[in-house]
């Protein structure tokens, strides 16, 4: 008997509030842990849907599951809770997470913006780094988009270890049909051929099936023999050779670890471009892999003008075309009738008018740029806090590094309190403090990271330390991150009378980027990117950070557990340094510098005179547009041309954007009114104080 909205199971310690998935064995339910007020994910196995032969084999997966969900705590690893029996019904009790498996974003969506798809493999690669390490000696064997789960943040979970091998077991845990169970389009040449122990490089390769079809949205296994950039124009070559790698029918030219995959995605990689380039990315993909109409172009180009005077569609002029001195750009031509001309899939271009000596390129000057220098920064690479950098007082709880992230953890009534030797910060000058963490549990008592201009002493009653804390407000600054069960994400700021506090609602246990810079007098503080607070002027200067709590409370406390990935301050100069001169490229006509060059191929970039912004050339072409799933006119999936067009490089960023609010006194709606609303766990949750 299925369960329904309402029921609660197991002695009503969970009450059953969606069904929101179906899997193999049966449904997963989204659930209310009661005693514990937390959102839980329950797989249920029930007995009456299976014959003896499959309920054992179904329990010895679930039993199994548990046991290796147990054992892993880690960031990208599904956590499992408990595994408990009901008569005959077996309940999995899980990590709830709050986004869409992998196999439904790109059924939704299809190829993923290269960063991202990036970024989500590199997540992958911490995961099966953990689970290959660990003593258990653990092969998943069923690594595929349906067993990625991705966060409300995009960041990506492994569940499912019901096929997992383990390295104590005494069989081989081999599957009926074949040598070793699991999911032929994602199973390595050992898995489908061999009846022995398989080595963690078979999880590599169905993990470069994954990412294949993360960049190209094709199954690898069906166009096997292709290289990914073949399928989507634009790709680097070197993430071909990385795909190379990991996809080779030998295991023994494969990566034998994870973390070696990582690192040749970091590399390739290179400096993170941001919100832009993964715009542009995604842009490029869709116009040169996947289809587009000029329409629906211009639709994203709109959208991202709206968010930030973004992109700008360009199209590239004809033999006979002169600029018009217009300010809006101008759409290609209607296509003929398709009737009347064969769909193709080399772009065609109208041949270039007659050439007349080039005059000689001239250097442009591109837009200044504020170059910044890494003061201070710590990744947590070792095992250990570093003893020149950090001092640490343990308390009662727990400090561990594992895996680049640094946990604080207590039961007791003192909190690690972790704080830096040195003054990390310049002492004049701009600057920006940079940190990424996340809270894995909420609860009463609440920590934090702080970056201040006085060191609280160590073992104060939390009156003492109130008190002292306010004392020192009066002449320095506070400002940071916090969280407990009852108040959710808060953000702080102190100097003198001024006292903010910015509350998002809770419990928060994503990943979280806080970012604070000193500038022109004033703090900005921005979490994950968007603006939070900009303070009144002030002078003061923070001389520490510290992690953790101060206090001594005079009673044992729930804590919540801390983890923080990185901490990172940036020295940035007041007065803007120019960039190196960039030439541009002159077309072969009479006004080179009015219009952009005639002879090019995609990537291409020129310099556009108007407002010396880098434009990139995407070439025509005739392309897929449409869906058979969609709604009725988007029916039936038709080649469409589409003409070949410049788009805007780069986009204003957030400093730009903040130095002209400040220059002309720019108010939005929420800061005038004082309150505004954010999307936060599936719903918009009004947050207060915003100014």
């Amino acid at each position: 008997m299925s369960l329904n909205i309402g029921d609660d199971i197991l002695e009503g310690k969970y009450v059953i509030m969606d069904s929101i998935d179906e899997g193999q064995f049966g449904k997963v339910y989204l659930a209310d842990d009661v005693p514990l007020k937390r959102r839980v994910a329950i797989k249920e196995l029930r007995r009456e849907d299976w014959t003896e032969e499959e309920y054992i084999e179904f329990r010895r997966r679930f039993q199994k599951e548990a046991q290796i969900g147990a054992a892993l705590r880690r960031e990208n690893v599904v956590e499992v809770y408990t595994l408990e029996p009901s008569g005959e019904e077996l309940y999995l009790v899980m990590e709830y997470v709050d986004g869409p498996s992998l196999q439904k974003r790109l059924e939704e969506d299809g190829p993923l913006p290269v960063e991202e798809a990036i970024e989500i493999a590199m997540g992958l690669c911490n995961g099966l780094a953990a689970v290959h390490d660990h003593p258990l000696g653990i092969v998943h064997r069923d690594i595929k988009p349906s067993n990625i789960l991705l966060t409300s943040q995009g960041h990506a979970k492994i569940t499912d270890f019901g096929l997992a091998q383990l390295a104590a077991e005494s069989g081989r845990s081999l599957g009926k049909g074949g040598p070793h169970p699991g999911t032929p389009l994602y199973m390595s040449p050992e898995q489908e051929t061999s009846a022995g122990y398989l080595r963690p490089a078979s999880d590599l390769y169905s993990l470069g099936c994954v990412l294949f079809e993360m960049l190209t949205g094709k199954v690898y296994k069906k166009v096997e023999g292709t290289k990914a950039s073949e399928l989507r124009l634009g790709l680097p070559e070197w993430l071909d050779d990385v795909l190379a790698k990991m996809l080779a029918d030998d295991q023994k030219e494969r990566y034998s670890a994870a973390d070696e995959v990582k690192t040749d995605l970091r590399k390739g990689q290179g400096p993170r471009s941001g919100r832009v380039g993964r715009m542009l990315h995604s842009v490029g993909a869709a116009v040169a892999g996947i289809g587009m109409s000029w329409r629906l172009i211009a639709v994203i180009a709109g959208i991202v003008a709206v968010v930030g005077a973004g992109f700008v569609l360009w199209p590239k002029p004809g033999p006979t075309a002169t600029p018009t001195g217009s300010d809006l750009p101008t759409p290609p031509a209607e296509p003929a009738p398709e009737s009347t001309r064969t769909p193709t899939r080399t772009p065609t271009r109208t041949p270039p008018p007659t050439e007349t000596p080039a005059a000689t390129p001239t250097a442009t000057p591109a837009p200044t740029i504020s170059a910044s220098t890494v003061v201070f920064q710590n990744v947590f690479d070792g095992r250990s806090l570093a003893p020149a950098v950090w001092a640490l007082d343990i308390g009662s709880g727990t400090a561990l590094v594992s895996d680049g992230i640094l946990e604080l953890a207590s039961s007791g009534r003192r909190y690690p309190y972790v704080y830096t030797l040195k003054d990390p910060f310049p002492s004049q000058g701009t600057f920006q403090l940079t940190l990424r963490l996340r809270y894995s549990q909420v609860r009463t008592c609440g920590v934090g990271v702080i970056m201040t201009s006085y060191l609280v002493p160590v073992d104060l009653s939390q009156a003492e330390a109130a008190a002292r804390q306010q004392e020192a407000e009066k002449d320095g600054v506070q400002a940071g991150i916090w969280q407990d069960h009852e108040n959710g994400l808060q953000l702080w700021y102190r100097s003198g009378t001024e006292r903010k506090d910015i509350r998002f609602s809770g419990p928060n246990t994503a990943w979280n980027e806080l970012s604070i810079a000193y500038s022109q007098g004033r703090y900005h503080l921005h979490l994950n990117g968007t603006l939070a607070y900009v303070s009144q002027p002030t002078t003061h200067r923070p001389e520490l950070v510290w992690m953790g709590h101060p206090a001594r409370l005079d009673s044992d406390c729930q804590w919540g557990t801390l983890q923080v990935d990185y901490i990172r301050v940036e020295s940035i100069p007041s007065t803007p340094v120019p960039s190196t001169p960039t030439p541009t490229p002159v077309a072969p006509t009479s006004t080179p510098a009015a219009s952009p060059p005639a002879n090019t191929t995609f990537g291409d970039t020129w310099v556009r005179p108007k407002d010396n912004m880098r434009m990139v050339y995407v070439p025509a072409g005739d392309f897929e547009m449409g869906s058979e799933i969609g709604e009725t006119d988007e029916r039936p999936v038709h080649l469409v041309y589409v003409g070949d067009f410049w788009i805007d490089q780069v986009e204003v960023t957030n400093l730009a954007l903040e130095q002209f609010a400040l220059e002309t006194g720019y108010r939005t709606d929420a800061e005038k009114a004082g309150w505004g609303n954010i999307w936060q766990n599936g719903r918009w949750n009004r947050v207060d104080g915003l100014d």
